[in-house]
């Protein structure tokens, strides 16, 4: 048995990429809906098991939408404003994709670790908006705090979304950096790396 299993990149970067996020977004809203629709309050009880696998596909499903988002943010906000203090960022992101390896450098793997980082941090932001806007409708519904303890929790989820938010910029600047040392090193003939670059 492989203990070491459920702790490999394949595991952990859908667990961290999709499915948090995914769950965060969805909780609030399994409440408010089970608390509106009378149907879905009788099934999560009578039926828990079937009930799970639904609530796990749903998790699933907005994780992927989260993460299709968090990638567009990546491309439409981070990518421009790299490119704008480089001039080799997306050069050097077309040719990084184009790279096949029969051995890889150390940065490889930073670098794959750091892309899990990053995926994280930019499906958060909009995960955690969905969160706020469903606590708030959880605490109309239930009045579990006062407005102003309200509006403080509201103020730390969006606040902690902004700062994971600027942190993926920091982030996607350092693969990006990453990626030009990797090209360079490659380009100087690292020992034990052979590239072989695929035909486009």
């Amino acid at each position: 048995m492989d203990l070491e299993a459920p702790l490999k990149p394949e595991v952990l970067r859908p667990l961290i990429t999709l499915i948090v996020p995914g769950t965060i977004a969805v909780g609030p809203f399994v409440l408010v809906t089970g608390h509106y629709v009378a149907a879905v309050q009788a099934f999560w009880t009578e039926h828990p098991s079937a009930f799970t696998v639904l609530l796990a596909l749903t998790v699933l499903a907005v994780g992927f939408m989260i993460d299709d988002f968090a990638t567009n943010i990546e491309a439409w906000l981070w990518d421009p404003l790299l490119s704008r203090r480089s001039k080799h960022h997306m050069e050097d992101w077309n040719r990084y994709l184009k790279l096949q390896l029969s051995d890889e450098l150390v940065g490889h793997r930073y670098l794959r670790t750091k892309l899990t980082q990053l995926k994280f941090e930019l499906a958060m932001p909009p995960a955690l908006v969905i969160f706020a806007v469903g606590v708030l409708w959880l605490n109309a519904i239930f009045g579990f705090w006062s407005w102003l303890a309200m509006a403080g929790i509201e103020t730390a989820i969006v606040a902690v979304a902004v700062y994971l938010l600027c942190e993926s910029l920091q982030t996607a600047a350092l693969l990006s950096k990453t990626r030009r040392r990797i090209l360079e090193a490659i380009d100087e003939g690292v020992h034990g790396i052979h590239p072989r670059r695929s035909v486009v």
